[in-house]
C-alpha cells in the first residue's frame, strides 16, 4: 500500500469540493490528472473512496471514515516540516556579544534584525568595549561572543 502526501491532498480537495472539476482547480492540476491520482489512490488503498455521478462524486462509508485520517497525515506532516524550521523553540534566553567600537554601527543593525528573525525569543544583548576590554569580558565570562579579527588565542 503506497500513497503520497499529494493523493491526500488532492483526495481532501476533492472531499471537499465534491466535483472534480473544482478539486483539480484548487490543487492546479488538470481534471484528468486528478482522475488518475484517485484512481491510484483508491487503487493502493482497495476501497473504493468515491461514487461518481455525472456532475460530480459522493464519498462512499469507506472515505467518510478515512478523510479524517487523511487530514490528521498532512496536518501532522506540515507541523514536522514547521518544526523543522522553527529555530525559535531551541534557542531562548540572553546572549551578551561584545563588539569593537569601530564595527557597532556597521554590523550590529544587520545582525540584530537577522537574529530577531530568526529567534524572536532570543534577547541579544551589544556592549561596545576595546579589544582589550573584550577579551577581558570573555575571559570573566561576561560575554560569549566576539566578532574580531587578529586575536592570537589565549587559554
Amino acid at each position: 500500500m503506497k500513497f503520497t502526501l499529494r493523493q491526500l491532498e488532492f483526495y481532501i480537495a476533492l472531499a471537499e469540493t465534491l466535483q472534480i472539476s473544482k478539486a483539480a482547480a484548487r490543487c492546479h492540476i488538470s481534471q484528468s490528472s486528478m482522475t488518475i491520482a484517485m484512481r491510484n489512490l483508491e487503487e493502493a488503498l482497495d476501497v473504493q473512496l468515491f461514487v461518481r455521478y455525472p456532475k460530480g462524486v459522493k464519498l462512499t462509508a469507506e472515505g467518510e471514515r478515512f478523510l479524517a485520517h487523511a487530514c490528521n497525515i498532512i496536518n501532522s506532516s506540515r507541523s514536522a516540516i514547521d518544526a523543522l524550521h522553527d529555530r525559535s523553540e531551541i534557542l531562548t534566553g540572553t546572549v551578551r556579544i561584545g563588539i569593537a567600537e569601530t564595527l557597532s554601527a556597521y554590523l550590529i543593525p544587520d545582525i540584530l534584525n537577522d537574529i530577531e528573525r530568526r529567534f524572536p525569543l532570543l534577547e541579544i544583548v551589544f556592549y561596545e568595549a576595546t579589544a582589550p576590554e573584550l577579551v577581558q569580558a570573555l575571559r570573566e565570562q561576561k560575554g560569549r561572543f566576539l566578532p574580531a579579527s587578529d586575536l592570537k588565542y589565549q587559554p
